[in-house]
């Protein structure tokens, strides 16, 4: 594991679209994909809604889901390009 990269999230959706977080399982398991992941057209990158909940409730999520520690997928091409793929492929299910 010492030769892990890891570089630092540009949210491109490819964990949260990929797999569900174990937050996600618990609170949406019938989702295909997390409702609580949200496109910003402002910022040009995915986020967890969970996270930016206030308090200590979005500072619990944060600290469960390792918020800022990275992403750690080497193989993920998305990184170099970040887009909203929710919109533009239907087959990924994003609930509202």
């Amino acid at each position: 594991m010492e030769d892990l990269k890891v570089k630092p999230c540009v949210g491109c959706g490819f964990c949260c679209i990929t797999a569900k977080c174990s937050a996600g399982q618990r609170l949406y398991p019938s989702a295909k994909t997390c409702p609580a992941l949200l496109w910003s057209d402002e910022k040009n990158r995915y986020y967890c809604d969970l996270m930016s909940l206030p308090g200590n409730i979005g500072f619990e999520y944060r600290k469960e889901l390792y918020a800022g520690e990275g992403c750690c997928a080497g193989l993920n091409s998305w990184r170099n390009d970040i887009k909203n793929r929710t919109k533009i492929n239907p087959e990924i299910e994003i609930f509202s």
